[in-house]
């Protein structure tokens, strides 16, 4: 069983790869930067990862409309770009992370919650 090391949640909704493809490449660049800061603002140093060590992400969307499954993965690159950035996870190859990425319907409250556990 995984160890919880930490959970984030972040006041954001991340956006569809067919809006992102429609953006500017610097929009998304800084989009990136601003979930970094978001990321930066939330953990603290003990919360990063040790070289080379395997971690496991699950990303909880909570968002106003359900995204088909295929776009909602999507919709988590920049995130767990600026996830690795923040020094969470070491790469994000499959050697380095396992990932699941879900949804649910929240109108009142839309947002991102990250669950980072360590893999023994």
């Amino acid at each position: 069983m995984a160890k919880t090391i930490c959970k984030i949640v972040l006041p954001i909704v991340t956006n569809s790869p067919n809006r992102l493809l429609r953006i500017h490449w610097s929009e998304r660049y800084k989009l990136q930067k601003d979930y970094g800061y978001l990321l930066n603002a939330a953990i603290e140093d003990r919360h990063k990862v040790k070289p080379g060590e395997k971690r496991q992400l699950e990303i909880y969307s909570y968002r106003k409309q359900l995204l088909d499954p295929d776009n909602l993965v999507g919709s988590v690159k920049l995130l767990l770009d600026a996830i690795e950035e923040a020094g969470l996870i070491w790469d994000d190859s499959p050697e380095y992370l396992s990932l699941s990425v879900s949804q649910e319907i929240d109108r009142e409250n839309p947002r991102t919650e990250i669950i980072i556990k360590e893999v023994k």
